[in-house]
């Protein structure tokens, strides 16, 4: 059992704690934070109500790296779970590396200043966090969250290669009011009207891809009487001839006859030729843009503020370095407002800095037209942006119904396109109705999505702050909301050299959400995975000591039965003869390992009916290392793009990175007196020593590893495997699943077979 402590205190956080209370087993001692102490005293009180017991509170000043060292430093905890605002996400981050705590959070790092988010900066402490020792599990909620695990699972049992992912997010719920957001509405609205984006590889042509099967399908789309709900429906969305090879794109000019494309659009469209092309399972939107005038008050005031800005950036040459000749000329072709601003944003990020744009990215003029419709490279592709809202369709989603489905950006898939093997094509649908919709284009007309200060009455205000405080508190509408939520990952692929879609989703019921921790299915949906995911690390199922890289480099224990990897973490494991600057993947974190256990020079595969039968593993120890290799050389490349500090993410090397940085004879002292302690299995850490990342009862530390004995803080001044900043899709999905249906939010596996139907192969709920 564990020390944990919680901070962030809204609607997601009252589902955490309640479920984190649920699970005692695991959460031996539960310390809820916020600035708002009345909050965590609701919360608290409600637990206690349930009959679960007792949590601690305490207040925190979550913007504030020292504030949040000293609640660590005076509660010691096993693990942080951020549940806070995703602007504070950084702040925490760093007050868990100064005081050595692993930490989770549900949704990536969003700058307060421009409503863009991404995983760049949480990227960038993946070193540290290796040199540290110390695990952080990055977006463990529902989409992301839940909707990697969807894919990691998908690529592990039902794919040699996924090609492309639609991910679906429904919410047919009814709160009764005109309009209100489901969560922060800052938050919602800053997300949903931001630039659109999706991603494409390089030489993805999607209709010289089509089987035989899915030739079926797509004349079953012309024939003389077409099935309409098998049109709308996602079962088919990504089977329509979807025409375009992207690396012939370019933004503003395309020539598609060649897939027999027409579009009879007008000219001023805000959508571009190649990415109806791209897309032509999807039509342009009518209902946002009814009451969009051509010019809008506030507009010029905005933007002055961001030429000012990037001026600034430009500038500052301590910001991408490597960069600045990029930005410079980006600047400049703003400003000429020409075309070829498509060509030089090399940016990573997934929303609108740096435009002419406000934080909705709604400007109509032909400077913003241009910047909307850029191309990024990205990942061995590139993101092709459009216009906020502009592209939609109705999906049929099971058990729910038909919805309007827009195309929008969405922080998981900057991960996914860089973790699973084979893909060509990703994107991210949420649903809205007219109302909502209506409503968000008045508020953007008059200026209240405006992210940046304004004068009012002698002082500064922020209009979308005061909409917010207008706005009704997401954790009021739980009791008032009825209908389901419905979110989901459709994916197309290949298994043994056929043609497979699979459909994974997850139903939930709002009025039963309400019934268990007195919040909606909204917030349930994030708050559940978030508990799941520390439990998986504080049950030392996930975490310090663990496989990673299940998405990418496959599982082979599903051919043959179960084995456990006997290893010793001897430093002849990490050197590599071919390239000695590559940090190799220790064998210990091989895709066929089922659990690991730190162990002398032999490396023991137990049968799971026979555990204490030796077998010979020489082949399997070859043919994992040879993976293990090819797969760090190729993450090496794909990581060149990412900041300082993210070059190794995704690359299991932390005790390779604690002995390059071992410079002190006391640092190298502890490292071997480490590494010794975890062969011989002193003070009965039994071999397996699950303790230092689990509950710590066979460990040298105690249940929140923070023991102050000698040896304790020698195994935790030193990285094992395992530790550094990982994302959902990065670790094992199947105890992750396996909890889905233990706590609430079980899955549904479908097959989409060739003739349009759904065959169940899984079902949670039974």
């Amino acid at each position: 059992m564990a020390c944990v402590l919680q901070i962030g205190a809204g609607g997601v956080g009252g589902v955490v704690a309640h479920k984190m209370a649920s699970n005692r087993g695991s959460f031996s001692r539960i310390i809820l934070a916020s600035r708002t102490i009345d909050k965590c005293k609701a919360i608290a009180d409600s637990i206690r109500q349930k009959g679960l017991g007792e949590i601690e509170i305490d207040s925190v000043d979550a913007d504030s790296v020292e504030s949040v060292v000293a609640l660590i430093e005076k509660y010691r905890p096993k693990l942080v779970v951020n549940v806070a605002l995703p602007y504070q996400d950084l702040a925490i981050m760093e007050a868990c590396l100064r005081t050595k705590t692993h930490y989770l959070d549900t949704a990536n790092y969003e700058h307060p200043d421009s409503a863009h988010f991404e995983y760049k900066e949480q990227w960038a402490y993946d070193t540290r966090y290796k040199q540290a020792g110390i695990f952080a599990l990055l977006g463990s909620g529902f989409d992301p969250g839940v909707t990697n695990v969807f894919c990691a699972y998908a690529q592990k049992h039902y794919f040699d290669e996924i090609h492309s992912i639609d991910i679906l997010d429904c919410n047919a719920g009814d709160h009764g009011y005109a309009f209100a957001t489901n969560f922060n509405p800052e938050i919602n609205l800053r997300e949903v009207s931001s630039k659109a984006r999706y991603w494409v590889r390089e030489g993805y042509s999607a209709c010289t891809a089509i089987s035989a099967e899915s030739a079926k399908i797509a004349q079953s789309l012309t024939s003389s009487k077409p099935n309409r709900d098998f049109l709308d429906n996602p079962q088919t969305s990504s089977t329509i001839l979807e025409c375009q090879d992207s690396s012939n794109m370019e933004a503003q000019k395309v020539d598609s006859s060649h897939c027999h494309f027409e579009h009879s659009e007008k000219s001023n469209s805000l959508v571009s030729q190649a990415d109806l092309a791209l897309n032509p399972d999807l039509k342009q939107d009518t209902i946002y843009r009814k009451f969009e005038g051509e010019e809008q008050h506030w507009r010029a005031e905005v933007e002055a503020k961001e030429a000012q800005r990037e001026q600034q950036k430009r500038e500052n040459s301590k910001i991408f370095d490597e960069n600045a000749n990029i930005e410079a000329e980006v600047f400049e072709m703003r400003k000429r407002g020409k075309a070829e601003v498509s060509l030089v944003n090399h940016g990573f990020q997934g929303g609108g800095e740096g435009s002419y744009l406000s934080g909705n990215d709604q400007d109509p003029s032909v400077e913003s037209a241009i910047y909307r419709s850029k191309t990024t490279l990205y990942a061995g592709g590139q993101w092709r942006d459009i216009a906020p809202l502009a592209l939609m369709k109705e999906w049929d989603y099971p058990e729910v119904g038909v919805k309007n489905s827009y195309l929008l950006y969405h922080e998981e898939l900057e991960s996914l396109i860089r973790n699973i093997k084979g893909l060509k094509k990703i994107r991210f649908f949420m649903t809205f109705g007219e109302s909502y919709l209506t409503h968000m284009k008045v508020l953007e007309n008059i200026g209240f999505l405006r992210i940046d200060e304004v004068s009012h009455k002698g002082g500064k205000i922020v209009p979308i702050e005061v909409l917010k405080t207008l706005l009704p508190d997401p954790a009021s509408l739980a009791s008032r909301t009825k209908g389901q939520t419905h979110i989901g990952c459709y994916m197309k692929g290949v298994k043994d050299g056929k043609e497979r879609t699979i459909y994974i989703y997850n139903i939930c019921d709002h009025e039963a959400c309400y019934k268990e921790v007195n919040a909606q299915g909204v917030s349930y949906t994030t708050g559940v995975p978030a508990m799941i995911g520390a439990k998986l690390i504080v049950d030392g199922i996930w975490g310090m000591g663990t496989p990673k890289g299940y998405s990418v480099l496959g599982d082979k224990s599903g051919s043959a039965s179960p084995c456990s990897l006997q290893r010793t973490l001897s430093a002849s494991h990490w050197q590599d003869s071919h390239n000695p600057n590559l940090l190799k993947k220790p064998a210990a974190a091989s895709p066929c390992t089922a659990s690991l256990v730190f162990s002398s020079q032999s490396l023991e595969c137990q049968d799971s009916q026979k555990l204490t039968q030796k077998v010979d593993s020489t082949p399997c120890h070859s043919s994992e290392i040879s993976s293990i290799e090819s797969y760090n050389t190729e993450r090496l490349k794909l990581n060149a793009d990412m900041p300082k500090g993210g070059e190794y993410q995704g690359i299991d090397n932390a005790i390779n990175l604690v002995e390059q940085n071992g410079d002190s004879n006391d640092s190298k002292e502890n490292l071997a007196a480490a590494v010794e302690m975890r062969k011989r299995g002193k003070a009965e850490v039994s071999l397996v020593n699950r303790g230092f990342q689990t509950r710590g009862e066979e460990s040298y530390l105690s249940g929140n590893d923070q023991a102050s004995n000698a040896e304790s803080a020698i195994y935790r001044s030193n990285a094992t495997q395992g530790a550094g900043v990982w994302n959902m899709e990065q670790n094992d999905p199947d105890p992750f699943m396996q909890e889905l249906n233990k706590q609430g939010l079980p899955y549904v596996v479908c097959e989409i077979e060739s003739n349009g139907n759904l065959k169940v192969l899984e079902d949670g709920r039974k």
